[in-house]
């Protein structure tokens, strides 16, 4: 009961705190560090310019969500140049072990979102061993997305691509099947992909055990009774897990891992692979 009384003042606090947030800002800043980005020669070494876990993916995740709030018509130059990076590799399939095609398979089928780029990631799922239904992802000591679990972060993103009419497909399973036996011991960020996956594939997200399925929870709904509203807005509800479903408990907290690559003193990074 207190855990989830810290939850919910937790979100009270953020949704308070957030009243006089600008996407217009938010835009602008964004929009900012992709020009950074792609301004960097190390950034520009293979594909033109890298679709990086750090930078790339994120600006792809948020930035088209502010260009419709902001009632923006068109795509910005940014999100155009990184879509057409990952469509110009589109013909690589080999080496189909190496890390750096598993991460740009799994990208172009969830931006893209082609036939082609759907293929393409089944062909590169991993077929037998502990990671069975995952895909070769980047392991290079660089929190949070580039970590050796970053596998599964990686698999969530493939569960959010994959179109409603492919749920059912064999390779789907194995997907299912492999975000189901790891995500208990997935640290939190990982874990909320897959929440975030389980909004369009429900299947994603591992069934709750009864006694979490009976305790009201954040997620649940639990917080939006005891939440007070944002400054100038109406009371709103966090939105609900799908029925019967749920993660596992959170494991215990453990402190982010020191890189073991020197990072560049230049506010733009390393350029991943």
């Amino acid at each position: 009961m207190l855990a989830r009384a810290a939850v919910c003042l937790a979100l009270s606090a953020l949704a308070a705190g957030g009243a006089d947030w600008n996407p217009r800002l938010a835009a602008q800043y964004l929009d900012s560090r992709q020009k950074e980005w792609f301004d960097w020669p190390r950034a520009n070494a293979a594909a033109k310019p890298c679709v990086s876990c750090h930078t790339g993916v994120t600006y792809l995740l948020a930035r088209p969500a502010l260009g419709k709030a902001l009632g923006e018509e068109t795509p910005t130059v940014y999100e155009t140049g990184l879509l057409a990076s990952l469509r110009s590799r589109m013909d690589q399939k080999e080496p189909a072990a190496g890390p750096g095609l598993g991460v740009e398979s799994i990208l172009a089928a969830r931006f893209l979102a082609t036939g082609e780029a759907f293929e393409r990631m089944w062909a590169l799922q991993i077929r037998e061993g502990a990671a069975k239904g995952a895909w070769n992802w980047f392991s290079l000591e660089r929190d949070p997305w580039e970590m050796p679990e970053s596998r599964f972060y990686g698999a969530a993103l493939a569960a959010m691509a994959v179109p409603a009419r492919d749920h059912g497909r064999p390779e789907a399973r194995e997907l299912v099947a492999y975000l189901h036996r790891e995500q208990a011991a997935q640290p939190l960020h990982n874990r909320l992909m897959l929440l975030w996956a389980s909004a369009g594939f429900p299947e994603a997200l591992p069934a709750a055990p009864p006694e979490i399925r009976r305790t009201p929870t954040a997620a649940s709904g639990d917080c939006a009774r005891v939440a007070p509203p944002a400054r100038g807005a109406g009371r709103r509800r966090v939105p609900a897990l799908p029925a019967g479903r749920g993660l596992s408990p959170v494991p215990p907290w453990r402190p982010a891992r020191r890189h073991r690559s020197a990072i560049p003193a230049s506010p733009r990074g390393p350029a991943p692979g």
